[in-house]
């Protein structure tokens, strides 16, 4: 028997024994001295699907989990129907994979059963694979800046984009980015200047369940850069329609998302409302801000927090 395992056993010769201690480094064949001449005992670890008995596939996108398990079974199956265009693979090495591209009509919760089999012995894991909509990439958000009147040229600042998905009583962050030492241009939206802050996505994909909410917070604060006036009021330009250029240019002010693998964009809205609608009525908000806190610690003033109900 395996060294150290204080277990014994009644078997006949090729049988297989499972033994709780031994572990995968008492797998082997082991020579039976109390069994009679040229017994051999196999013995293997416990039969386990060790890998976690849930995953989330993302819809519209590329996924793969793979089912691990210990004690070399020779099959693994699964009972009950996986989504749509996911497939389940038994890999024929102790391992299975399920994968596939779930379309959006696939959205909900599967449960399923895993079937681990070697010879007479089978063990089985409740298994959950979810299907929802990712947010898979964030930015750039698009903010139209001026100032509050012409004393304040030549003020330059920082901008901050932070993007936070509501699950419930849940917020997360999700995504942030910075833009640092940006001129303001002048007082009136004519003399606005469009900025384009650039969003990298925090940690894996975020899930979004039924009733999640996107948030999008911007701020700013007079630039660490040693540039421009030490203090003024910047106005931001937003609720206007998607035209960032040419005579006809507008404040649509937005943060760009890609959920559910389509990309879309979403609007900032008075009521600091969030839509993937454009608006026509342009407004502002002025922010006053001075050089009295020092950097690096210098802190970010919001302009506000926009929230909007995702699909």
């Amino acid at each position: 028997m395996p060294e150290g395992s204080g277990q014994s056993v009644e078997a006949r010769s090729g049988d297989f024994v499972e033994f709780g201690t031994a572990g995968e480094a008492g797998r082997g064949e082991y020579h039976c001295s109390t069994c009679g001449y040229g017994v051999v005992v196999q013995v293997r670890a416990p039969l386990t699907i060790a890998s976690p008995a849930s995953t989330v596939f993302g819809v519209g996108v590329s996924n793969s989990f793979t089912v691990q398990t210990t004690g070399a079974p020779q099959k693994i199956t699964v009972d009950g129907s996986p989504p749509a265009n996911v497939t389940f693979t038994d890999n024929g090495n102790g391992t299975a994979t399920f994968a596939g591209t779930p379309p959006s009509g696939a959205r909900g919760t599967y449960t399923l059963t895993l079937t681990a089999t070697a010879d007479d012995t089978s063990t089985t894991q409740s298994f959950t694979l979810e299907v929802q909509p990712k947010v898979t990439a964030l930015g750039p958000a698009t903010a139209w800046i001026g100032v509050n009147n012409s004393d304040d040229i030549g003020l330059r600042v920082d901008l901050r984009a932070e993007v936070f998905l509501k699950a419930g009583t849940t917020v997360t962050k999700i995504g942030e980015g910075e833009l640092d030492n940006q001129t303001t241009g002048s007082s009136g939206f004519t003399n606005a200047g469009l900025k384009s802050i650039p969003i990298g996505l925090i940690g894996d994909a975020a899930v979004v369940r039924p009733g999640s909410e996107l948030q999008y917070k911007l701020s700013v604060r007079r630039t660490c850069a040693p540039a421009g006036h030490a203090a003024g009021t910047v106005a931001f330009w937003y609720n206007g329609r998607a035209v960032d250029s040419g005579s006809t240019r507008d404040a649509g002010s937005r943060v760009a998302a890609t959920v559910g693998a389509v990309a879309g964009a979403f609007f900032m809205h008075p009521g600091l409302a969030l839509s993937d609608t454009a608006a026509t009525a342009r407004t502002s908000i002025n922010v006053p801000l001075t050089s009295a806190q020092p950097c690096p610690g210098r802190a970010f003033t919001p302009v506000g927090t926009w929230a909007g109900a995702l699909p």
